[in-house]
């Protein structure tokens, strides 16, 4: 996972969540951002954090789509 998204620390986050999934839910994305962070995301920063990640408004957070949202908002720590 580490080498195909080049971010060490998101590469952690999605292996630790997500296992070797390669998509999930955005609830349990978001579930899971706020799990790392230990921060309650609220419904206006919610939206704008699917509008990040959701590319494809779907409901669901691939691994590509997450690359995606790291390339522009990396690294990963210095998110929320």
């Amino acid at each position: 996972m580490e080498e195909y998204l080049n971010d060490p620390q998101g590469a952690r986050f999605w292996q630790v969540h997500f296992g070797g999934e390669p998509k999930t839910e955005f609830g349990e994305f978001s579930a899971a951002m706020s799990r790392h962070f230990q921060k309650k995301i609220n419904p206006k920063d919610r939206a704008r954090l699917r509008s990040s990640v959701d590319f494809t408004g779907n409901g669901i957070v691939s691994v590509p789509d997450f690359k995606k949202f790291l390339s522009i908002c990396g690294p990963f720590e210095s998110e929320l």
